[in-house]
């Protein structure tokens, strides 16, 4: 399937979510209470039983839409304050955000004032989780608990090696699981740019269960200043090819240094290009996608002139 052929499905959806979203918000105003489930533990440790916290519905979108951003360590993301993280989302014209909320089968805590600020400020919230399948079915319930009981909107499967390793049994168990516990909330890939390199991965099963894809648009040690938007298209093309959802992208704002050899003992850290972070969204817009996001805030704010990039571009 060709990046022509893709343009057509964006817009049937551009016409269908409006309504999608109507009969979600319908079935949502006839919730009376969330009622969830809480943690208090610091990030990074495992969620324990508290009292119940009350999370307010969100109307439901189907894939995330506009500029968006995901966290990783909450800590050394805005100095680990959650009211400052939100208004400084929010300065830069952020749609939505990413929480990690599962590493494997370890639930992560320390989130609810997070969602709470980030949606003072009206602000989407998606989960995301590493998966390695050692334990597919015990995974899957953690990603789904946490999502469920912080109210959020979805939930992205970060998909990389260990994914490509499993057995299919595993990736079955996984996906089949996660979709039962999801209780309808949308799922996302978020895994390699280019299935055609990396045939070892289930793609087939996991997309069965997914809403759109998100591809890791991480093109690290590429200087070509154009490189972001033709690795972009491609990327697209190929993902539509295996099946025809969304694909909201998710680019580099982080610093990557390859394993030293014996012939470069000392590589140089590569990190992205302003004019390699321009190019990227200008093609998301070419491309018409409904939506990009970057990997990861703590990494970006540390650089005042990607943080510049991102927060100035006018999609979103």
């Amino acid at each position: 399937m060709t990046i022509d052929m893709y343009v057509p499905l964006i817009h049937v959806i551009d016409a269908t979510v409006p309504n999608a979203l109507r009969l979600v918000q319908t079935v949502n105003n006839a919730v009376s209470d969330f009622n969830a489930r809480g943690d208090v533990l610091d990030y990074g440790q495992a969620a324990s039983d508290t009292p119940p916290v009350p999370v307010p519905p969100a109307p439901q979108q189907l894939f995330p839409m506009g500029k968006g951003i995901f966290i990783w360590q909450l800590s050394k993301t805005a100095g680990g304050d959650p009211v400052k993280a939100a208004a400084a989302a929010h300065a830069a014209g952020l749609s939505w955000v990413a929480l990690k909320v599962s590493d494997g089968a370890t639930a992560l805590g320390g989130l609810e004032g997070w969602v709470s600020a980030f949606r003072a400020q009206g602000i989407r919230l998606w989960g995301w989780g590493y998966v390695y399948l050692r334990d597919p079915a015990g995974e899957a319930k953690t990603a789904a608990e946490r999502v469920g009981t912080l109210g959020l909107d979805g939930f992205l499967i970060d998909a990389e090696g260990e994914v490509g390793a499993a057995a299919p049994a595993a990736v079955g168990a996984y996906c089949g699981t996660l979709q039962e516990q999801m209780a309808g909330r949308p799922v996302g890939l978020c895994s390699y740019r280019f299935p055609k390199l990396h045939q070892e991965v289930a793609w087939q099963t996991i997309l069965g269960i997914c809403t759109f894809h998100a591809p890791q648009m991480y093109p690290l040690g590429n200087v070509d200043p154009a490189g972001f938007g033709k690795q972009l298209t491609e990327s697209v093309s190929e993902l539509v090819g295996l099946k025809g959802l969304p694909v909201i992208p998710i680019g580099p704002l982080f610093n990557w240094t390859p394993a030293a050899t014996a012939a470069n003992p000392k590589p140089a850290t590569w990190g992205p290009s302003v004019p390699q972070i321009q190019d990227f969204i200008a093609t998301v817009e070419k491309l018409k996608l409904p939506g990009y996001g970057w990997y990861v805030w703590e990494s970006a704010e540390q650089h005042a002139d990607w943080w510049l990039a991102m927060a100035s571009a006018a999609v979103g």
